[in-house]
């Protein structure tokens, strides 16, 4: 730091007028700063000349490289030269469809083929930050091998077993997954842990066994809810997991808990569902049976113009089978629906639906076919039908608008849409281009937009060209251009070249 105490003296002694002294300075810098008249400039650059001669040879870290050079012998093919032609497009792209790049890595990966070597960093470069270990499968042991080396392709999410070693997000994610998947093993997972799970954890993963909820983890809940409720103190969060338990055994069709609370229940149901008289008095029998407190329900409606009964009952249909209420109509669920929609605004009817989770799927599609599914939670419950019934339930709506549009497909932006559902499609975003409230929308829509691209038929890239009925002025065609044909062209070409590689193999 000698020179840099020098160069602040002398910066003093120039302010009163005299000539900076150089000549404690380096030889370097005194003759780079020969030329210079102006003190002000002689100061600022040999200040940052001397700054830099200073910390010279000690700015740069230590790099530490294995001693042993990747010596692995690469097992899986590499991808055919048309696929490598697409990798290429990809990185050339300012902006990649990402569930285009998804979609060509879940094929590499299902045919257990790696990318060339010279598209190894730039993959990495591009996409890790969106996939991360989705791109492991594609890189081969080669690009794993190179992930050491760059603190940014380092994926410090994974570990080697998520269930023990993750942290609890991860671990809610991945027992949740495979509830979803494979209920039978996410109980027996459950099983063998929840005695040492925390809490907090413990409530969380109970209230992921919603998904496929059956007579076969009634057991299992039997078992918890005896050992929890013998706790002679318990904690708030003991309390929260027990009231969970007989929330989901509600949900278990022909337990004795859900008998009986489906008993008390259905006689109270003729006033609301059967003519127009609302109660406003507390009913005696919930405080009888306690029920409100098991369940956890507030004991005062939050809901303006809902009795606290009303809300009670609400709230317990939405955790009943929802077969007790079709019992109580005779299995009619077109009777059933017909008696909900005399009252829109029931609050029932949105309780009922949300129960429906744990319906059958011809039950869900015989309600969503009779009645308005875009007004309720109708996602939820689409999804647990075949993609041919998804598709030709919306198809038979009169309201479906872009919020819904963009509601179904990004649901799942991986699904495959028939040729005649990807026309209705473009029907739609047609109908929203000639709306003067919603003309420019699509410009700003590119998730839509991108997951659309992944989703329709490529039959329509011959017809893209082709302007849709509604489609008549210079201003609707251009913006029908712009906002629809260049993306979705640009996205259903690459998704053709990725089919027709494949298609003989899948």
């Amino acid at each position: 730091m000698m020179y840099w105490s020098h160069l602040k003296k002398t910066a003093l002694l120039g302010t009163t007028k005299m000539p900076l002294q150089l000549e404690p300075l380096p030889e370097p810098i005194r003759k780079a700063l020969a030329n210079e008249k102006n003190t002000e400039d002689i100061f600022l650059k040999a200040s940052s000349m001397t700054l830099l001669y200073e910390k010279a040879g000690t700015m740069h870290e230590k790099v530490t490289f294995p001693t042993q050079a990747f010596s692995d012998t690469e097992t899986f093919e590499y991808c055919s030269k048309n696929i490598h032609a697409i990798w290429k497009g990809f990185l050339n792209e300012e902006k990649v469809n990402p569930y285009l790049v998804e979609y060509l890595l879940l094929q590499c990966t299902q045919h257990q083929l790696i990318v060339q070597d010279t598209l190894i960093v730039p993959i990495l470069n591009k996409f890790f930050s969106k996939f991360r270990s989705k791109l492991h499968p594609i890189i081969g042991k080669k690009g794993l091998w190179l992930t050491q080396f760059n603190p940014d392709w380092k994926d410090r999410v994974l570990v080697d077993d998520v269930w023990t070693e993750g942290k609890p997000s991860a671990r809610k994610l991945y027992f949740s997954n495979l509830r979803k998947e494979k209920p039978q093993e996410g109980l027996a997972l459950l099983d063998a842990s929840w005695s040492s799970e925390t809490g907090k954890d413990l409530k969380d993963f109970l209230n992921e066994l919603i998904h496929h909820l059956s007579s076969q983890d009634l057991d299992f809940l039997d078992k918890v809810y005896e050992e929890l409720a013998q706790i002679k103190k318990p904690k708030d969060i003991t309390s929260d997991t027990l009231k969970i338990i007989l929330r989901l055994k509600l949900g278990i069709y022909g337990c004795d808990w859900a008998n009986k609370v489906a008993a008390l229940i259905k006689p109270l149901l003729p006033k609301y569902l059967e003519s127009n008289e609302k109660s406003k008095e507390v009913a005696e029998f919930w405080e009888e049976t306690k029920i409100r407190e098991n369940l956890g329900l507030e004991s005062v409606s939050p809901f303006r113009g809902v009795s606290d009964e009303l809300y009670w009952i609400s709230e317990t249909l939405t955790y009943l089978h929802p077969q007790y209420l079709i019992d109580y109509f005779d299995n009619d669920i077109q009777k059933l629906v017909q008696k909900f929609v005399e009252k829109p605004e029931s609050i029932l009817l949105n309780s009922f639906t949300k129960s429906l989770k744990l319906a059958t799927p011809e039950q869900i599609d015989i309600f969503l076919s009779n009645s308005d599914f875009s007004k309720y939670d109708w996602l939820d419950l689409v999804q647990f039908l075949s993609l041919e019934r998804q598709e030709a339930l919306l198809m038979k709506s009169d309201a479906i608008n872009l919020n819904i549009l963009k509601d179904f497909v990004l649901l799942n932006p991986h699904q495959a849409y028939s040729t005649k559902f990807s026309k209705f499609i473009l029907s739609v975003l047609a109908s929203v281009i000639i709306h003067p409230q919603n003309y420019y929308t699509l410009m700003y829509e590119y998730d839509l937009m991108n997951a659309l691209g992944r989703c329709l038929s490529t039959q329509l890239l011959k017809q893209l060209d082709n302007y849709p009925e509604p489609i008549q002025t210079d201003a609707h065609k251009n913006m029908w251009t712009r906002s629809v044909v260049a993306p979705l062209k640009s996205s259903l070409y690459y998704k053709e070249m990725i089919q027709s590689e494949f298609i003989q193999k899948l």
